[in-house]
């Protein structure tokens, strides 16, 4: 191989690398952008029974990457409450 090869696929590696390394989600990794106002709810309910609801699913979205909630369902629109 000549020495321009070598550069090139060294060159080549290099970038391989440093893209990989950069799609890996970091320890500080933000969980979205910043949310509308918008007033379109979100009912949920948790997996430990308790009800949320969100203003939108942008918000819910952002809640629940922040706080690694798990909910068992969620549907548009307000929550029912009864009593």
């Amino acid at each position: 191989m000549n020495l321009f090869v070598k550069i090139c696929v060294s060159f080549g590696l290099i970038l391989l690398s440093l893209y990989f390394i950069s799609a890996k989600p970091l320890d500080h990794y933000t969980c979205g952008d910043i949310c509308t106002e918008d007033y379109d709810p979100y009912c949920v309910i948790f997996k430990n029974g308790t009800v949320a609801e969100f203003t939108n699913v942008c918000k819910l979205e952002l809640e629940t990457c922040k706080n690694k909630y798990e909910f068992l369902r969620t549907r548009s629109g307000a929550c029912i409450r009864v009593g």
